[in-house]
């Protein structure tokens, strides 16, 4: 990592620039650490570890669903520079409208909590 470039801080995911860095031998290791200004917050710039930073601002998790029909599989992925969330469903069989029961509503359950919506309640029948 260098000067200038963004990272995100993998404690908190907040994004910030790098504008220092010193070299620390302790032990006969060597340890680099980093100065970091956050985009939004002009105070103090603190400094981490260079194990706590990322370069990678996109993060994803994927979730399967296995039911007596079929697989549901979902890859949920966060932008932490743009802020943006995206949800993929993907099954087998591909044609998802041929997915009824448990797995199904699990799926929906699934996608309503991920919603910015979430604050209604779930109202939905098993087929």
């Amino acid at each position: 990592m260098k000067k200038g470039q963004k990272v995100r801080v993998l404690a908190n995911n907040r994004v910030g620039t790098i504008i220092d860095s010193h070299v620390i031998n302790h032990g006969g290791r060597r340890y680099v650490a980093y100065q970091v200004r956050f985009l939004k917050d002009k105070g103090e710039a603190p400094w981490f570890p260079a194990e706590k930073l990322s370069a990678d601002f996109i993060e994803k998790a994927s979730v399967v669903i296995t039911g007596e029909e079929g697989s549901l599989f979902f890859t949920y992925s966060v932008n932490h520079l743009t802020q943006q969330t995206t949800v993929e469903l993907t099954g087998k069989p591909d044609d998802l409208k041929e997915h009824h029961g448990l797995d199904a509503y699990l799926a929906a359950a699934l996608l309503k909590g991920l919603s910015s919506d979430a604050k209604q309640p779930l109202q939905m029948t098993i087929e």
